[in-house]
């Protein structure tokens, strides 16, 4: 199978570029509103029927995603598509399948979601929804609605493909005899409300780094994300409309459905078990991996050591995955060649690693080819989830700079003998952000030292940057020592930081410089609620544009749990030059 480099041409049809599924994959658990949901029949034995497009129409809704920045006025939104799946009648429990990057906002903002059904009057009716599941591997969400709540509106469920018997349920099996169907596709482009467009499945891409898409000749545009692709045929849901490519004429791909089927079922069935952490949760192994090609490997007198442990590796694979970076807490080493995770061979892809990764028992197997010879290794990948989960929400705000931790796995390019993890990730609106860039360090920049008075304290994490602020609660001046950011984009222009479906970052770093900060405020999530913040913000009220968010600061509060340590005298920082 071809491996198709489609990033740079690719848009989200709402506001991003997304991830993409594999077919391969553990037994699908039962669904447990399998007895509920409606079997599709197989395409090819299936009775051509007539499909009517305005009941089809009754199972796709808008979202709407409203948010607001927790640290300052700035308010936006968007709005994508959705379709229904499942309908409890008795409880009113209604499930709606999206993309993800139609719903998913920061952890520094607030967010509302309402989700409007179609009625037979010109007015749509709008309900609340609730995110209930974000997929980490794929361009994916779940939101939950009460349709109880409905008066006017008379939902329908849309046909999911039957795993045993649908070939669309596994479509990268089954591409090539799929390739020429009809299908229909239902969204809310731009400021249209449930426009069907029509055309054919033209074939099968992939990307090694987010998997295959359905891709059809079936026009979109932005507001299309998240909406359903359906066979003509059959009536039957097959994927998730998803994304476009820029100046081409009817070329959009698809999010393939049996992929997100078998991960929201299988997170359900975690749900019930009680088992933690679930699927929705950051279960990344803490590694940096990159690809091997075949004739890297045969210079490196490795490639005949792949085929002999796993017959047939090159006839499927044009890569072999390495270890390049890894967590102090993995026993993984750096230059591993990764061959099987919990007995299935992973292949070059790096979609598939992480995929069965997060699918993976908290305890990894893995066999890699360490130095020549097949090694056995076993990992958690619960403490590492742990871990990347503190880091991604940890904090210190410091007159309207943010800082925060870099995973372990991420890299600075220019300054890679930095210790410090501490960056600044964000600008929040306040009287000082007018000195950002030029007496306050840029975004992005790292800081590795902070100076009071004649003490002058090395920042390797946040704990650091905490425990010298808080010895010296009550200054009114902080000196940091940073490397200035140099200008980067993500690939949309939005930002210094490049994010990779692996949650890599990657950090360009400028000039060291020393620079002299007033403090105004000093918080850490402490002494700042962001989850508060969240569950009191007012989208209805006027007021919302004038929200105060240090009305939730708790200002008693030391700058972290962990007081006793905090309380310990910081390493300070000998003769700095």
């Amino acid at each position: 199978m071809s491996r198709a480099n489609l990033l740079g041409g690719l848009f989200f049809l709402l506001l991003g570029f997304g991830a993409f599924a594999h077919e391969n994959g553990p037994p699908l658990p039962e669904s447990p509103a399998a007895a509920a949901a409606p079997a599709a029949a197989a395409a090819e034995q299936a009775e051509p029927q007539e499909i009517t497009i305005q009941d089809l129409m009754q199972g796709v809704v808008k979202i709407q995603v409203d948010d607001a920045l927790v640290f300052g006025a700035a308010r936006g939104g968007g709005h994508g598509s959705g379709f229904l799946v499942e309908y409890d009648q008795k409880t009113g429990r209604g499930i709606i399948f999206t993309n993800k990057h139609v719903i998913e906002t920061s952890d520094l903002k607030a967010q509302r979601i309402t989700v409007e059904f179609p009625t037979d009057q010109p007015r749509p009716e709008v309900i609340g929804g609730k995110l209930l599941f974000v997929s980490r591997i794929h361009d994916f969400a779940v939101l939950e609605v009460n349709l109880h709540e409905l008066k006017r509106s008379r939902p329908r469920i849309l046909a999911l493909p039957d795993p045993e018997r649908s070939p669309f349920f596994d479509f990268v099996t089954n591409e090539r005899k799929l390739r020429g169907q009809k299908v229909i596709s239902i969204g809310h482009p731009l400021n249209g409300s449930n426009i069907s467009t029509h055309g054919q499945i033209t074939g099968l891409s992939i990307n090694p780094h987010d998997g295959p898409y359905i891709q059809t000749q079936t026009p979109s545009n932005p507001g299309n994300s998240g909406g359903p692709l359906i066979s003509e045929v059959t009536g039957e849901v097959i994927g998730i409309t998803s994304a476009g490519v820029v100046r081409a004429d009817g070329v959009n791909f698809s999010l393939p459905i049996g992929p997100v089927m078998r991960e929201f079922w299988l997170w359900q069935t975690q749900v019930a078990k009680g088992v933690k952490p679930t699927l929705a949760d950051p279960r990344y192994v803490e590694v940096y991996v990159k690809e091997l090609s075949e004739t890297d490997l045969a210079a490196l007198g490795l490639k005949d050591k792949v085929e002999k442990h796993i017959p047939g590796y090159w006839n499927v694979n044009e890569y072999a995955l390495t270890v390049a970076m890894k967590d102090p807490g993995s026993k993984l080493q750096v230059d591993d060649i990764i061959l099987t995770l919990n007995g299935q061979v992973v292949g070059g892809w790096m979609y598939d690693f992480f995929r069965l990764a997060q699918e993976s028992p908290l305890m990894a197997e893995y066999e890699v080819l360490r130095k020549g010879r097949v090694v056995k290794v076993k990992t958690s990948i619960a403490n590492m989830a742990r871990n990347h989960q503190r880091r991604s929400v940890d904090y210190v705000y410091i007159s309207g700079m943010l800082l925060q931790e870099m995973p372990e796995r991420s890299r600075m390019i220019n300054r890679a003998e930095l210790a410090s993890r501490v960056f600044v990730s964000g600008i929040v609106n306040s009287p000082e952000t007018q000195f950002i860039g030029h007496k306050f360090p840029p975004m992005g920049s790292v800081v590795t030292a902070v100076k009071f008075g004649d003490k002058e304290y090395k920042i390797k994490n946040l704990f650091d940057l905490k425990r010298a602020l808080n010895a010296h609660r009550g200054e009114k001046v902080v000196m940091l020592r940073a490397h200035r950011s140099n200008i980067v984009s993500n690939g949309d222009g939005s930002g210094f930081i490049a994010r990779s479906n692996m949650n890599e970052t990657i950090l360009l770093d400028g000039p060291e410089d020393i620079f002299v900060i007033p403090i105004r405020d000093v918080l850490t999530p402490m002494q700042f609620s962001l989850h508060q913040f969240k569950k009191q913000f007012n989208f209805a009220s006027d007021a919302a544009e004038t929200w105060d968010w240090r009305t939730f600061v708790r200002r008693d509060h030391l700058p972290s749990s962990c007081e006793h340590l905090l309380k310990q005298p910081p390493v300070e920082q000998a003769a700095v030059k």
